[in-house]
């Protein structure tokens, strides 16, 4: 990774790292630096796009050392996308509304679902000036 120094948090180090998020290397990636790193992490996904929201809550269950996951969702996955990705239900409104509330919906459930033991919340948030306003968080339960 390319180091750079913390805007926040001077005399601080923080890596950059050039990584394929869809590849199939990337989850061990992604491990083998939190274990390097060794510190409470949380992974952040912001006006992620399609299946990439499906990548950061497949993350999220893989990666144990993960306390929790905050996402916001952006635009749905394209009507060509396998059936598990994009299920065919997000379609069933012509109205672009009602679709991103079927993928926050479905997104919601997907986390649920991944992790069981995690403390799923979310909510629109009207004050993120954008009609994709949906953030869902899921929180670890301490063992």
């Amino acid at each position: 990774g390319t180091a750079a120094p913390s805007c926040c948090d001077p005399g601080r180090m923080y890596t950059y790292h050039n990584w394929d998020v869809m590849g199939d290397s990337f989850l061990d990636q992604l491990k083998q630096r939190l274990e390097e790193v060794g510190r409470p992490t949380v992974l952040l996904g912001m006006h992620l796009c399609g299946a990439l929201s499906l990548r950061a809550i497949e993350a999220f269950a893989a990666l144990p050392m993960v306390s929790a996951l905050a996402l916001a969702p952006c635009c749905l996955p394209g009507r060509s996308e396998p059936e598990e990705v994009a299920p065919r239900s997000l379609f069933e409104s012509k109205q672009s509304t009602a679709q991103y509330q079927a993928w926050c919906q479905h997104l919601e459930q997907r986390l649920s679902q991944a992790v069981p033991t995690a403390n799923v919340t979310s909510n629109y948030v009207p004050e993120v000036l954008s009609p994709k306003n949906f953030v869902l968080c899921g929180v670890r339960r301490a063992a």
